[in-house]
């Protein structure tokens, strides 16, 4: 009876039966073919997907890590640089110390021997002098002597030596 009522509706139960038997092998097929690897590219590109978001967040760290040690390299140079430059300014001022020291040193032995010079100078001219006031005074007591020596003649040279 159920079999002519669904006869009459049109339904066929070898028909349905075969398109059972169909739809299983289909579902078999798509469940351990299609949906397996389909499956399996789903779970690898999500795979992926997380890696790439883990090495994403391993580079902004890396960036953090790189911009600290950039902030504290510029620290530590520009400390570096400030200590070069100090010791550079003690080296320039003890350097200009010494060259003072040094042209001071050279000055005292420059007027040392302006000194000695002039005092052999004076020392020559005082020899020269000497020398040539002995000259004259043999030249005059040449002439004097050459002249008769009267009493008058003496009274006069003696009279213009006082003067």
């Amino acid at each position: 009876m159920i079999e002519e009522v669904l006869g009459k509706l049109g339904f066929d139960w070898k028909v349905a039966l075969a398109n059972l038997v169909n739809f299983l092998v289909i579902y078999y097929l798509l469940r351990n073919v299609v949906f397996k690897k389909l499956g399996n590219a789903i779970k690898e590109r999500q795979e992926r997907i997380k890696q790439g978001l883990d090495d994403a967040e391993k580079a902004k760290q890396s960036l953090l890590d790189a911009s600290q040690r950039k902030e504290e390299l510029i620290k530590e140079a520009y400390q570096n640089s400030q200590e070069i430059i100090g010791n550079a300014k003690e080296e320039r001022n003890k350097i200009v110390a010494h060259a003072s020291e040094e042209a001071d040193k050279e000055a005292a032995k420059i007027r040392q021997h302006a000194l000695h010079e002039a005092d052999m100078i004076l020392k020559k001219a005082d020899e020269d002098l000497t020398e040539k006031a002995a000259t004259l005074v043999l030249s005059g007591v040449e002439k004097v002597l050459k002249e008769n020596m009267t009493q008058g003649v003496n009274e006069k040279y003696i009279k213009s030596i006082l003067k």
